[in-house]
């Protein structure tokens, strides 16, 4: 119970300075992935010490890409690296698909209100017809595509990982197995 209370203080502290300043500071992102691995250890002992840790490093990694491709900030990844050290590796994991889904949902929003669903539609039909007439063609026939139309539109990340760092606690907590 204790862990879950610090664990949504640490997902809001993170969630507001993101929506506030684009940033999440190190100071939020650390001191939860200690303390998340000291309440590990305390509730599992030292396995959880193993469990904690592994919980962040596959955080970390499942945002790395991304990261490394300048899609997300390094805030981001830190975050769910300490989302893993609180809640382990199947936590982190159902956050990672959640936070996709809300970060695509949140994405269409932001395109739609930014009046871009129409060229961004037609640039998607365009790179289906790309592959298949690559595909078809074996090669031979190439087609430009034109630069994507929603690019530079952005949001903080943060929001989507807290969003489903919340669904799959709030899930964790009426024990709904196979959620994922």
């Amino acid at each position: 119970m204790i862990t879950n209370i610090i664990f949504i203080l640490m997902i809001l502290s993170a969630l507001i300075l993101d929506l506030k300043s684009n940033k999440i500071p190190n100071y939020i992102t650390f001191t939860g992935t200690i303390i998340g691995i000291i309440l590990y250890i305390i509730s599992d002992g030292f396995s959880g010490l193993a469990g904690g840790a592994l919980g962040m490093l596959i955080g970390i990694g499942l945002l790395l890409i991304p990261f490394m491709m300048r899609g997300i900030g390094g805030g981001d990844v830190k975050l769910l690296g300490a989302i893993g050290a609180f809640k382990g590796v199947e936590f982190v994991f159902n956050t990672f698909l959640a936070s996709a889904i809300f970060g695509g949902l949140i994405a269409l929003v932001i395109i739609i209100y930014k009046g871009k669903i129409i060229e961004t539609l037609k640039w998607c039909f365009m790179g289906l017809y790309k592959i298949f007439a690559f595909l078809v063609t074996r090669g031979r026939m190439r087609i430009p595509l034109m630069e994507f139309p929603a690019k530079g539109i952005k949001y903080p990340y943060g929001l989507a990982i807290s969003l489903g760092a919340f669904l799959i606690l709030g899930l964790e907590v009426i024990q709904w197995e196979g959620y994922f």
